[in-house]
């Protein structure tokens, strides 16, 4: 008979040999990469101290690793199913206690990002109460060379984050998501001020790499940008325009000042994803020579919706 639990403190690293242990690896690499996780986890603020396991008796058979971040958002990572040594049926069961338990850990949005060929986890997350959200094209291009902005002088001028400013940045936000085309699936899930949390958790963050795009008095869009821990790259974390100032060519100004901000803060690389299914977002990028270097298909489940909705107006 199997039995589902939250794990007690000595069983959170025998867990994690479960799910990272992949079918090329050997012990001596799983233990490295437990260590490596272990490590990023408690340097990142982020949360692994309530994880579940699956148990036949007292013997822990199955596992998944559910990392908490701020922003009451949390990313889920299945065991290698393609080795043959899980139980689907398991995986799944354990998937519902852990979004069930998702409330109790103050978490409203749980994501899986999967390989477009991991057809057997898309299954299991589909089974567990988790839907599809989106295909994910991760991008990136070099910093040293500029390109045009399609304007001279710049339309644009910029403001950087401070706690003052924050209320403004977050309508912004907010703002942008209005008719937008990049997962539009997230819209109502969670409150702006989560958003916000999730946005500024997302690498190491500086408040001068935080941007409002101004026209005047009035803000037309925003750029928030963040550094990838321990590497030489700035990711472009989100960026939009309000609906006033779209379709007027600001958005290659954005990307502009994305890369303009990397190259003079030393960053040789700048990174990006995008929604496959946002074609004007995608053509942009590739036009400022952007590339594409993988895709990765996002599952979401959620908890207490209703309860999300009703906190504040405008969500993502």
């Amino acid at each position: 008979m199997v039995t589902y639990r939250p794990l007690a403190p000595e069983e959170l690293r025998p867990a994690l040999r479960l799910v990272l242990d992949r079918q090329d690896g050997g012990r001596r690499l799983v233990e490295a990469q437990v260590d490596a996780v272990l490590s990023y986890v408690a340097a990142s603020n982020l949360r692994i101290d309530r994880q579940w396991g699956a148990f036949e008796g007292r013997h822990l058979v199955e596992a998944c690793l559910c990392i908490v971040s701020p922003g009451r958002s949390a990313m889920l990572f299945l065991p290698d199913m393609a080795a043959g040594r899980h139980d689907p049926a398991i995986v799944v069961s354990l998937l519902q206690h852990v979004v069930a338990d998702a409330p109790a850990r103050d978490v409203r949005l749980l994501q899986a990002m999967l390989a477009p060929d991991a057809a057997e986890e898309e299954s299991i997350l589909s089974r567990a109460g988790f839907r599809f959200l989106a295909e994910l094209i991760y991008m990136q291009r070099d910093s040293v060379s500029l390109f045009s902005t399609g304007s001279a002088p710049p339309r644009l001028s910029w403001v950087t984050y401070s706690e003052e400013r924050h209320a403004l940045f977050a309508e912004t936000v907010a703002a942008t998501y209005e008719e937008s085309l990049d997962c539009p699936g997230l819209a109502g899930l969670r409150t702006i001020e989560d958003v916000m949390a999730s946005h500024r958790a997302a690498g190491e963050f500086d408040p001068r790499r935080w941007f409002l795009a101004t026209d005047g008095d009035a803000v037309a869009g925003v750029l928030l940008l963040t550094r990838v821990p321990g590497r030489d790259t700035l990711d472009i974390v989100y960026m939009g325009l309000v609906a006033p100032y779209r379709k007027r060519g600001l958005g290659r100004e954005i990307l502009h000042q994305a890369v303009k901000t990397a190259r003079d803060h030393g960053f040789g690389l700048v990174t990006l994803a995008v929604d496959a299914a946002n074609t004007p977002a995608l053509r942009l990028y590739q036009g400022c020579g952007f590339v594409e270097t993988m895709r990765r298909r996002a599952w979401i489940a959620t908890s207490s919706p209703r309860e999300a909705a009703e906190e504040t107006g405008q969500r993502r």
